[in-house]
């Protein structure tokens, strides 16, 4: 349980983090259903929260939960936005709220 309450912990942060001129850190892709986020900024955040420097075995838990949208042997996955393309973390925003619902009623 604890991996999942750090993972609502992690996206909620990012999610609320504000860069100066009214910045973002995560895209939002699929009409709004992936919240997409640089791989560097959730693991840092997920490290800090965690409070573990091995990471790899919460993302292990989020990909077979499909918490997180991945390539096959990868973390990350490969979204396009404005004509670009991004490797970048990807979250299932339904899933996301869902798991973030749980949380609070079992907290």
């Amino acid at each position: 349980m604890k991996k999942l309450i750090v993972f609502v912990n992690v996206v909620e942060q990012l999610i609320n983090k504000q860069l100066p001129g009214s910045g973002k850190l995560y895209i939002e892709t699929k009409s709004n259903n992936y919240i997409n986020f640089r791989p560097k900024d959730f693991r840092l955040k997920l490290q800090s929260v965690s409070g573990e420097k091995d990471i790899n075995k919460y993302l292990a838990v989020y990909k077979k939960l499909a918490l997180i949208i991945t390539e096959k042997e990868t973390f990350t996955s490969v979204q396009r936005h404005k004509n670009k393309v991004l490797r970048v973390i990807t979250v299932d925003k339904t899933k996301y709220e869902a798991l973030k619902e749980l949380v609070k009623e079992g907290g």
